[in-house]
């Protein structure tokens, strides 16, 4: 037992935990001669949620690792880390404004998040203004005055609130990788299990049965595994228009099986319906036929198609199997383009319920609203003539 137990801690997030627990140590050290009742407080504190995130470590060791289920640990990690810049002395805090300031530029790209704390100019927001003050502050070596406390504990606040922020940015696209990267696998494991399905249950002779045997043969007078076949060669093209989709998966909270059963199950289910209804449409011959070469006894028969209205479009192939498979590509390619075709729809549906359900920053990939262009008075119209007090206002 003793000999598993290095190698279970070691990883980025034991490193992490270790990480804070020297520099609580450190500060404990140089709080022990300055009596600081409110340090203390917040060191005992900042102890207590280590302990939640060990013992959160410790718990998950025997059970199986979802990357999902992160989200408790990194929040009591962020969280120690943010509030580490109220108790920092001045010279570790100027260092870690720096870098507090850096990462929010080179994360944060929403633009009212941006001018909220960097202002219009980038220059004059309340975080440079916080950074510039711990800046001058830390070069200072008598102590401070009462207003400059003041100050220094407002922009400790302030940084303190903007890497919270720029925590939850970075969360929430780990947790939108995470969750890429288990669809996409879980999308290619359920198409290679279709492709042993239809090896195992010999789907390929029941849809070949289904094609040839008559033009007019509707899919609910067949058997249930022909109409099965059918359908399945749509939900493979959407699966493979899903693998290959270069839209993010959209982040939201509550349970994340949800996700799953929307890319998995649903999006799926368009490629089915499409592929359904496109054999219906081909057999219907309202706008198209996929037949084969008339025999020539059929050829010669004059009363053959008299009375009947022949399709604008007719694909004639040589033989039964060229038939078949072109039913397969069709109905393979209708699935891929349903899937390309309606999914966006209802991803921008979905994406402006995320948009307006967020109170703080919406799902990466969703579409963020442009800020209103400045109105400027138009060229031709002059500019008004001022008034001056006591002279009458003239009239056009």
């Amino acid at each position: 037992m003793e000999s598993i137990r290095p190698r279970h801690r070691n990883g980025r997030r034991w490193a992490k935990l270790r990480s804070l627990e020297s520099t609580l140590s450190f500060l404990e050290e140089q709080q022990e001669g300055q009596r600081n009742p409110q340090a203390s407080s917040v060191i005992r504190n900042l102890r207590e949620r280590l302990k939640q995130a060990e013992a959160w470590l410790e718990s998950r060791r025997w059970k199986p690792r979802i990357p999902l289920d992160n989200c408790q640990f990194w929040e009591l990690i962020h969280g120690v880390g943010a509030d580490l810049l109220l108790i920092l002395p001045l010279d570790m805090l100027a260092t870690e404004a720096l870098m507090v300031e850096e990462n929010f530029r080179r994360n944060i790209h929403e633009p009212i998040a941006r001018a909220t704390w960097l202002g219009g100019d980038e220059k004059s927001g309340p975080l440079c203004t916080a950074v510039r003050c711990i800046t001058e502050l830390s070069y200072r070596v008598e102590g401070l005055r009462p207003e400059e406390e003041l100050k220094l504990r407002h922009a400790r606040q302030i940084l303190r609130s903007a890497l919270r922020q720029v925590h939850r940015h970075s969360d929430r696209y780990f947790l939108q990788l995470d969750l890429t990267m288990m669809i996409r696998s879980l999308s290619g494991t359920v198409l290679v299990l279709m492709f042993v399905l239809t090896l195992v249950t010999e789907l390929p002779a029941q849809f070949a049965g289904l094609i040839l045997r008559s033009s007019v043969e509707l899919p609910w007078k067949g058997s249930t595994m022909s109409t099965l076949s059918l359908v399945l060669l749509g939900v493979g093209g959407a699966i493979t228009a899903n693998m290959l989709s270069e839209r993010p998966v959209l982040v939201m909270r509550g349970p994340f099986w949800r996700q799953f059963v929307y890319y998995l199950f649903v999006k799926p289910s368009i490629g089915a319906v499409a592929a359904f209804l496109f054999y219906l449409l081909a057999i219907s011959q309202l706008f198209f036929s996929i037949e084969t070469v008339p025999s020539p006894l059929s050829a010669l028969d004059p009363l053959q198609g008299a009375g009947q209205l022949q399709p604008a479009l007719r694909i004639v192939l040589g033989n039964n199997e060229a038939l078949v498979c072109t039913y397969a590509l069709l109905l393979l390619a209708v699935g891929f383009s349903a899937e390309r075709f309606l999914s966006p729809i209802m991803d921008r549906v979905m994406s402006k319920l995320f948009v307006m359900a967020d109170k703080t920053e919406p799902s990466p990939g969703t579409p963020v609203p442009a800020p209103p262009p400045p109105r400027t008075p138009a060229p031709a119209a002059p500019p008004p003539a001022p008034v001056f007090p006591g002279e009458p206002v003239r009239g056009t």
